[in-house]
C-alpha cells in the first residue's frame, strides 16, 4: 500500500480538480475489482462497539462520514469505505445533468490544509446516479443522498425538483439532505426565506 505522503507531492503538481478526477479514477476501481481493495478496507475501516450507532434504521459502524461534494455521481461508494469512511453522502444530485460553475472552481489552501469547493451542483443528473446506485444496492455502509434543484429551475418550481428527486431515490438512500443553502449556486440561499 502506498502511503498518502508518498503520492501527495505528485497530486499537488496537478490542478485541484484534475487531482480530484485522478483520485476518482483510482477509487472507481473498487467497482471493477472489489477484492483488490479489501486490504485497504482492512487497514483503514475502523469498527468498534463504542463507535456504532443505529440511525434512520441503519447501523453506522463508525461516525466518520464523507459529506456531499466529493462523490457527486455515486462513483466511489466502495472506495470511500476503503478509505475508512463509515458512511457516504453523494451529490448534490439535480433532476437534470448540469455543468456547475465555470472553472477554476476548486482551490487549495495550503496553509490551512484544506480545499475550497466552489463547483456548484455539477453532476450527471438523477437518472444516471439512480442507475449507478441501483446496480450497487444494498450497500455495506449507509448512503445519504444530497439533493438540489437545477440552476434553471425557478424558485417557485423548486419544490417540484425536490419532490422528483425524493421519489427517484426514496428506495436507495438511507437519509436525505435537501440542499437549499449552497453558497456556490447563485440565488439558491433565497429558498431559505
Amino acid at each position: 500500500m502506498i502511503p498518502y505522503s508518498a503520492i501527495k507531492p505528485y497530486l499537488f503538481k496537478l490542478q485541484p480538480e484534475s487531482a480530484h478526477h485522478l483520485v476518482e479514477t483510482f477509487l472507481r476501481g473498487t467497482n471493477i475489482c472489489p477484492s483488490a481493495y479489501n486490504p485497504w478496507i482492512e487497514n483503514h475501516f475502523v469498527s468498534h462497539d463504542s463507535l456504532k450507532q443505529e440511525l434512520f434504521g441503519r447501523t453506522f459502524l463508525n461516525p466518520v462520514g464523507l459529506g456531499a461534494g466529493f462523490d457527486k455521481n455515486a462513483t466511489m461508494i466502495r472506495g470511500m469505505q476503503a478509505l475508512g469512511f463509515g458512511f457516504t453522502e453523494i451529490g448534490t444530485v439535480t433532476p437534470q445533468p448540469q455543468e456547475g460553475n465555470p472553472k477554476p472552481r476548486m482551490f487549495r489552501h495550503i496553509k490551512e490544509e484544506s480545499i475550497q469547493n466552489a463547483m456548484g451542483f455539477n453532476n450527471e443528473g438523477m437518472y444516471k446516479v439512480q442507475h449507478r446506485l441501483s446496480k450497487r444496492f444494498p450497500f455495506t455502509t449507509p448512503i445519504g443522498v444530497n439533493i438540489g434543484k437545477n440552476k434553471v429551475t425557478e424558485d417557485k418550481d423548486a419544490v417540484s425538483d425536490y419532490t422528483t428527486l425524493l421519489n427517484t431515490f426514496k428506495d436507495l438512500g438511507d437519509y436525505f439532505v435537501i440542499n437549499i443553502s449552497s453558497p456556490n449556486t447563485p440565488g439558491l440561499r433565497d429558498l431559505q426565506n
